[in-house]
C-alpha cells in the first residue's frame, strides 16, 4: 500500500516567513512512527519557528521530549480547561495547548509549529483559518511504518500493535479531516523541503 503526495517531487525554495505581520501557525499531524518530531525539529532549524509548550497530566519519563510539556496535576489541568485548545486524552493522561498563551505569540509575530493529532488540527485550522496550515504526514508504505515503528524498541508487542491498529485507522480516514495538505515522508530532508514549499504557496495566498 502506497500513499504518494502530490508535493513530493520537483524543486523547492526556501521561503522567509518573517515578513508577516502576525504569526504564521503550521501544524503537523500523523501516525505514530511517520516521522513528525523529527521533521518538526528540523523545520525549526530552517525557520525562525517557536514550539509553546503543551500541558499534560503524564509524569515526565526523562526523554528529551519532556522539554516540550509543562507537567501539571489533574486538577491543576482542571483549572486551565476553560483556556485549553487541542484537548487530548492518552494512555489515561491529558494533554492541551494554552489558547491565551498561544495568541499572545502569534499577536507578538512569532511563527509557530506544533505536533498535534488530528482533532486537534481541525480545531486549529477552525479557530485560525488562513493563518493555518494544517500538513498530515504519511508513510510510504504500511510496511516501512512497521518497520520505522518497530525500530524504536520502546513498546511491548501489545503497545506496538495498538499503535499499528491506531496508525492504520489515521492514515484511512485523514481524509475526512480539515487538513490543508498532505506530504509523505521518504526521508526527512525530501520533508522538509516539500513542507516549505507548501509554506511558500500558503503566504502567496494570504
Amino acid at each position: 500500500m502506497r500513499y504518494d503526495s502530490i508535493h513530493d517531487s520537483g524543486d523547492y525554495m526556501a521561503a522567509s516567513i518573517s515578513k508577516r505581520d502576525t504569526g504564521f501557525l503550521l501544524i503537523l499531524s500523523g501516525p505514530s512512527g511517520v516521522g513528525k518530531d523529527t521533521v518538526a525539529n528540523a523545520l525549526r532549524k530552517r525557520y525562525s519557528f517557536s514550539c509553546p509548550k503543551s500541558y499534560t497530566t503524564r509524569s515526565p519519563r526523562q526523554m528529551p521530549d519532556d522539554t516540550n510539556y509543562i507537567f501539571v496535576t489533574e486538577s491543576e489541568f482542571d483549572n486551565r480547561v476553560p483556556d485549553m485548545i487541542a484537548v487530548t486524552k492518552s494512555h489515561g493522561k491529558r494533554y492541551g495547548i494554552s489558547r491565551s498563551e498561544l495568541e499572545r505569540d502569534l499577536r507578538s509575530g512569532s511563527n509557530i509549529i506544533k505536533v498535534i493529532d488530528i482533532s486537534g488540527a481541525d480545531e486549529m485550522k477552525t479557530l485560525y483559518g488562513n493563518a493555518c496550515l494544517t500538513i498530515f504526514l504519511l508513510p510510504p508504505s504500511i510496511d516501512v511504518l512497521m518497520e520505522r515503528l518497530s525500530k524504536r524498541g520502546s513498546e511491548d508487542d501489545e503497545t506496538f500493535r495498538r499503535r499499528m491498529a491506531d496508525s492504520i485507522r489515521e492514515i484511512s480516514v485523514f481524509n475526512e479531516h480539515m487538513f490543508d495538505e498532505s506530504v509523505t515522508v521518504y526521508d526527512t530532508h525530501q520533508a522538509v523541503d516539500a513542507i516549505s514549499n507548501l509554506i511558500n504557496s500558503q503566504l502567496l495566498l494570504d
